[in-house]
């Protein structure tokens, strides 16, 4: 499919268009090009997404800065499945997994993405209120280090007010450790050593392959 460069904003709602329209599966998957994986371990987060009732949306990736800013604080569940440890979070870059059902329902929410909300607070709004009180924001807006996070907030409620003070909760979660990363060498998680795992996947591949005759 050619877009002619049309940038992330078109080609995200592009994706929604696509995957409800399409009749092949019902658990379906957004995923950007700069993500490394584990190799065989994508199943895990499918079985995941299905084994509970509360699990909406699933990222592959453990992300810094869930850990490390103020926006996510707050309740947090925890569960264990297929050999990991599971997190809820209050928001995930444009890479997950959900159902068809799922975003027939949120579209709406992610479709504000495309109208100039933050790419990681799409799925933050529904989750976690209590993070996103309007002084908060001017708080952030005080201290250098957290004006990123101001900017978060505040086109939250810009963009989905409605969805933050009267909408459904969902949930999403991710693995503890992650089984992908994010290639941006400022967001790489220190859970797993992905610099030399990354390596060793790189030189697998290009080990030459003997086959008998």
């Amino acid at each position: 499919m050619e877009l002619n460069r049309v940038g992330n904003h078109v080609t995200f709602e592009k994706q929604i268009d696509i995957l409800l329209s399409q009749e092949d599966a019902e658990v379906i998957y957004f995923a950007e090009d700069d993500y490394f994986y584990l190799p065989a371990q994508f199943s895990i987060l499918v079985k995941f997404l299905n084994s509970r009732p509360d699990v909406h949306f699933v990222s592959p990736y453990d992300h810094p800065d869930c850990f490390r800013m103020e926006l996510h604080r707050g309740t947090t569940s925890l569960a264990m499945c297929e050999g990991h440890y599971w997190s809820s979070a209050a928001s995930a870059c444009l890479t997950f997994l959900t159902t068809q059902a799922t975003l027939q329902k949120t579209q709406h929410i992610f479709r504000t993405y495309a109208q100039g909300n933050h790419d990681s607070v799409v799925v933050a709004q529904p989750e976690q209120t209590s993070s996103f009180q309007r002084f908060e924001i001017l708080a952030l807006c005080g201290q250098q280090r957290d004006r990123p996070q101001a900017s978060i907030m505040a086109r939250a409620w810009l963009h989905g007010w409605r969805q933050i003070l009267f909408g459904r909760r969902w949930s999403l979660w991710m693995p503890i450790p992650g089984i992908a990363t994010h290639l941006d060498a400022g967001a790489i998680p220190t859970s797993i050593d992905w610099l030399s795992t990354i390596t060793r996947e790189v030189e697998a591949l290009r080990a030459p392959t003997f086959q008998n005759e």
